[in-house]
């Protein structure tokens, strides 16, 4: 009988500890990857304009938002002062 108590209580402990809101994992935080083509544009006095090509991804976007196309890409390119 002692043995049934006690293999009892270990599974209650467990199913408590599994419902515990501790237990509960947290979302994962988007995050952005970015890149460039060339990290530097040399101007000098002969200088016509240069091609960039900026890439990146979006890490763990939310599926809403996503599907609701509300993600949007904002650049801005700034020179010396």
């Amino acid at each position: 009988m002692a043995g049934w108590k006690g293999f009892t209580a270990v599974a209650l402990l467990l199913l408590v500890a599994a419902a515990s809101p501790t237990a509960a994992q947290t979302p994962p935080v988007e995050g952005i990857q970015i890149g460039l083509s060339t990290d530097a544009v040399s101007i000098t006095a002969g200088f016509s304009g240069a091609d960039l090509t900026i890439f990146g991804s979006l890490e763990n976007p939310d599926p809403l938002v996503a599907r609701q196309g509300r993600y949007d890409v904002i650049v801005v390119l700034e020179g010396p002062p």
